[in-house]
């Protein structure tokens, strides 16, 4: 689940930007004040006759979630989910990523005090495009997708959006407790583990959440680790499309290039390949989840952000052999070492790498 980070228009007046950045701020801004001025308090849209009832059972769904997560972590509830915005549209905002022709890698965008990202998210579709387009003509591979969630990491209040009923019961309990996980623990500048650890976290709390039953975990484990096996196949074609890449340059090799390859690699290698896997898992073309999304270099490179230490994490909970909440509590001790010894990176630090 993928989730854009907000930049606090604040920023503007300790830092020194491209128009095009100060632009982007601004807008940013304009939008995160549009979406806080049209929330409602929870109570008052769950009295409001006019609300579906869709709307008002995923609401009190959403504080119930909210309740099972601050209790679990013994933190003090925060105002965070305690007014929701109704959208006029079905995505809340849009995912940019972009990445060089010549190897798989997302571009950082960086910002003070919240530290640098692989993507950069847009409130207007047509601000995103633009944004795309304009990369696409310096030479970068672009690519975007709707995001029905995200977080501002405590720099905002933030409110429920009407996007999030888009999910199931289990999908929304995992979402809103990946973003209530960002609240609570976030490394500067590494956010491809940031974003992991929230995975985790969030998959497994949803599973205490909801205290499947022994079938249904099964079944929950099982579509789990037929995803991850997947990923890894994923995975492990990016990083052999990366090594040719790296085999192929020269000055004389252009962009155009580097798409008829990646072209040709696909329908030779990974989409036969993965109608193998999908196959003896069970999944026909339109359950497979590789086959439906159009790849490209910054496609793949999004990938990465979310994936690249998920089972780090895991056997990392296993050597400790400890549950999810002293798992947290280890974590925020090891954190705080990390920041007075001050190394580079907390995911080296973390795992020994």
């Amino acid at each position: 689940m993928v989730l854009l980070r907000f930049i606090s228009i604040s920023f503007l007046l300790f830092s020194l930007f491209s128009c095009a950045k100060v632009q982007y701020l601004w807008e940013q801004g304009q939008g995160q004040m549009g979406l806080m001025n049209k929330a409602r308090s929870n109570e008052e849209l769950l009295q409001d006759v006019r609300v579906l009832p869709l709307y008002k059972d995923k609401i009190q769904k959403i504080e119930q979630y909210k309740k099972y997560f601050f209790d679990y972590f013994e933190k003090k509830p925060t105002d965070i989910y305690s007014k929701t915005t109704l959208l006029d549209r079905e995505a809340v905002t849009y995912l940019r990523i972009a990445s060089p022709y010549d190897v798989i890698k997302a571009k950082e965008e960086c910002f003070p005090f919240v530290g640098c990202f692989p993507y950069l998210g847009y409130f207007s579709k047509d601000s995103t495009l633009g944004d795309a387009k304009k990369l696409e003509e310096e030479g970068w591979v672009t690519w975007i997708r709707p995001v029905y969630a995200y977080s501002t990491l405590g720099h905002f209040t933030d409110p429920i959006l009407s996007s999030f009923f888009t999910y199931n019961d289990y999908d929304l309990a995992e979402m809103i407790f990946h973003e209530l996980f960002h609240t609570i623990f976030w490394v500067k500048d590494e956010v491809e583990l940031n974003e992991n650890l929230a995975v985790y976290f969030s998959e497994n709390l949803a599973i205490q959440y909801f205290k499947l039953e022994e079938t249904k975990k099964k079944e929950v484990l099982s579509r789990k680790k037929n995803y991850d096996e997947l990923m890894r196949l994923v995975l492990s074609h990016i990083e052999k499309i990366n090594t040719q890449y790296a085999l192929l340059k020269s000055e004389e090799k252009n962009k155009k290039f580097y798409q008829g390859y990646l072209n040709r690699y696909l329908d030779d290698y990974f989409k036969p390949e993965l109608e193998v896997k999908c196959k003896s898992l069970g999944y026909g073309k339109d359950k497979c989840w590789p086959l439906k999304r159009e790849w490209n270099n910054a496609s793949f490179a999004a990938l990465l952000t979310y994936q690249a230490r998920g089972e780090s994490i895991q056997t990392l909970q296993q050597k400790l052999k400890c549950n999810l909440k002293d798992y947290y509590r280890y974590l925020q001790k090891r954190y705080d070492n990390f920041q007075k010894e001050g190394q580079d990176s907390f995911e080296h630090y973390l795992f020994g790498l």
